[in-house]
């Protein structure tokens, strides 16, 4: 995985010379996840969940971006930080503080309860 700092007009040059990847942009509209096509987040975590022999439901994610909505709408507990994209916090089961407002260990928190 890839992760370069783009303008929205090189988005289409980039897909073009690497046709067989598939470019995800992060919250703050300027980074992206290049990966291969078919490989993801959540592509990550099923190779997990198989090795571990537990259930995508038994999954919990926490994050923030456009990149993040398949993984927080696929897991059992999708939490977006309060400072998400709105697409983000559409797909999760719980929304946190703000990341600056201990937001991160306020979602590990969640999980753990």
């Amino acid at each position: 995985m890839l992760i370069p700092i783009l303008h929205a007009n090189q988005v289409p040059e980039i897909e073009k010379t690497l046709p067989d990847c598939h470019l995800i942009r992060w919250s703050d509209g300027m980074s992206f996840d290049i990966a291969k096509k078919g490989v993801s987040k959540i592509h990550g975590i099923q190779k997990i969940i198989e090795r571990l022999g537990i259930s995508m439901e038994e999954v919990a994610a926490i994050g923030d971006g456009w990149n993040d909505v398949e993984m927080l709408d696929s897991v059992g507990l999708g939490i977006a930080m309060g400072n998400a994209k709105p697409e983000t916090k559409a797909v999760a089961n719980h929304i946190t503080d703000h990341i600056l407002e201990e937001g991160l260990p306020k979602a590990v928190g969640y999980i753990l309860i």
